[in-house]
């Protein structure tokens, strides 16, 4: 179960439901959040907290290990891991796509974007920039991206591109011929060269891009 076409899936037959595992250390909250599909936790390691509602305020439980319950659709939820120890739960979620997909409480959205975190829809996103999550001008801009940001066929800027990637390994595809590279490494894209810009593995990969703009290098401008 999970959102990301990034995440490998073990077992990938479709009965009609998921079933997915939330593994927390002690202390840590698994923000509100609303399913289109019901969703039943099982307890399958230590002691949590499960809350529910707009604000929390609707309900709240705490279940052991072996414990099971349902919470309807419409409804956010959350839980915490207030054991001493690090804990797991599985998780049962109807319908083939993990229910459709999974929607934030407003107030979450707001936290992460106080914080500097975005939630992402696989477009590129600008983390340095004019009008990026951090609002700066230092004479390029920094862009996130993950699998599916780009288009698969090929393209070009008319900037210079570097290619960063932070994990996973990356294939730049140009000229019909494709060069790997892996985290620590750099490339660089001339402007106006045609090329494509994949995943070479399954799972998790992300990268950062730079990219120049017309203001000179020197003091920070102002946004």
């Amino acid at each position: 179960m999970s959102e990301s076409p990034d995440h490998h899936v073990h077992i990938r037959d479709a009965p009609g439901f998921n079933i997915g595992v939330a593994d927390q250390p002690p202390k840590c909250r698994h923000s509100l959040h609303n399913h289109r599909t019901a969703q039943v936790f099982f307890v399958l390691k230590g002691r949590w907290h499960f809350f529910w509602g707009r604000w929390r305020t609707a309900g709240e439980v705490v279940l052991d290990e072996g414990d099971i319950f349902n919470i309807p659709t419409g409804i956010c939820r959350g839980f915490a891991n207030i054991g001493t120890d690090y804990g797991m739960i599985m998780v049962i979620l109807g319908g083939d796509d993990a229910g459709g997909g999974v929607t934030r409480a407003p107030q979450v959205i707001e936290a992460a974007h106080a914080h500097g975190l975005a939630l992402s829809d696989r477009q590129p996103c600008k983390v340095i920039a004019g009008d990026g999550l951090l609002h700066d001008r230092p004479g390029f801009e920094v862009e996130f991206l993950l699998r599916g940001s780009l288009p698969d066929n090929p393209c070009s800027l008319d900037r210079q591109e570097i290619l960063m990637p932070m994990r996973g390994h990356w294939c730049v595809t140009g000229d019909s011929s494709c060069t790997v590279f892996d985290p620590g490494d750099t490339a660089t894209i001339p402007p106006g060269l045609p090329h494509s810009l994949s995943p070479a593995m399954t799972g998790r990969t992300c990268h950062y891009r730079a990219i120049n703009i017309d203001d000179l290098a020197g003091p920070t401008q102002s946004c």
